[in-house]
């Protein structure tokens, strides 16, 4: 009997050291997973658009108690209609207008208003200011992620390049881009506004407007 009883002390033991090993590994390992999980808040101010024709990203440029202004590519928001929404970080879906853009530039500007009673101050634009000297590392708003929204990693080589397949000048850079990312946000690492993507290809090549151009097209700086 106590020869048993023995027994049963030592397996209920390795037992425990078992499961004391097993939470020393698995909790930091779960930090660990929890923190790759935390988006970037400058993703704050990316939107979704559901345009009906095409959908893509945008990015709120000017914020307000009554108005939110988007910017996203032209060919995203082409097809613009009484059926399209933006999409808010929070989740939200609104009705907004196209007030502007231009299409040679794949530039457009949608106008969000207020439903009756509400306050649109809890969404915040991006940041815009001064830019590092090119070439300097990016990140960009990717909607699709396996776990959701996810930052993608890349470089800007040039805010202004001549891009002979585009037959103008561009925000010209390098990363792995995605279908649907049209329009979204090209953040510095100091989470400065760089531009918008609006074009890349399966080589890691990207092309986009610069905030230069998006403010000049927009009537800013504001």
């Amino acid at each position: 009997m106590k020869e048993t009883e023995r027994k049963t002390k030592k397996e209920r033991l390795l037992l425990i050291v078992a499961a004391v090993l097993f939470l020393l590994i698995a909790i930091p390992a779960t930090l660990h997973l929890r923190e790759e999980r935390k988006i970037p808040e400058t993703f704050r101010s990316c939107v979704k658009v559901f345009s009906g024709r095409e959908d893509g990203c945008g990015v709120i440029l000017d914020a307000s108690p009554e108005e939110i202004i988007v910017v996203t590519a032209f060919h995203v928001a082409k097809g613009w209609n009484g059926d399209s929404r933006v999409q808010f970080h929070d989740g939200k879906r609104a009705f907004g207008q196209i007030f502007g853009g231009d299409e040679a530039l794949d530039i457009c500007f949608i106008g969000i208003p207020a439903e009756a009673g509400e306050d649109l101050s809890r969404y915040r634009a991006a940041a815009v200011g001064q830019l590092p000297p090119e070439p300097f590392p990016v990140y960009l708003y990717d909607p699709s992620g396996i776990r959701g929204e996810q930052r993608i990693d890349g470089e800007v080589l040039a805010l202004k390049e001549y891009l002979y397949e585009f037959d103008r000048k561009m925000l010209f850079g390098r990363a792995s881009v995605k279908e649907g990312m049209s329009g979204s946000a090209i953040f510095t690492d100091e989470g400065i506004l760089a531009g918008i993507l609006l074009a890349g290809n399966g080589e890691g090549i990207l092309a986009g407007a610069c905030t230069d151009d998006i403010l000049k097209c927009y009537g800013g700086p504001f």
